[in-house]
């Protein structure tokens, strides 16, 4: 009996890697900015669903971290109640391993 292969082209291979939704926590204090990455990135999922939570502080950021998964994190590093290395610092130390890209 010989094997079956199928050969998966261009986004069907991505459909098969991310069938779930994708849960993002974007920390940023800009709210105009948040809603238009969650547009954004709401019409942009081609095989994965990408679900944006927004927490416009780094305390807000960390409770949501502290109380639900995410599977990614985008960070300001310029939020009203931390500046700069110590915002990554902060989320990191809460995020363990998941993704954190600094925006």
């Amino acid at each position: 009996m010989t094997p079956t292969v199928s050969i998966l082209t261009g986004y069907e291979s991505d459909c098969v890697l991310m069938a779930e939704n994708v849960r993002i926590l974007l920390i940023d204090d800009d709210k105009s900015y948040c809603r238009l990455v969650s547009i954004a990135l709401g019409e942009s999922g081609q095989c994965a669903r990408f679900v944006v939570y927004a927490a416009h502080s780094l305390s807000d950021g960390l409770d949501k971290l502290k109380k639900s998964s995410f599977d990614l994190v985008l960070l300001d590093l310029n939020l009203p109640d931390s500046q700069g290395l110590d915002t990554f610092d902060s989320i990191h130390s809460v995020s363990g391993q998941m993704p954190v890209v600094m925006v």
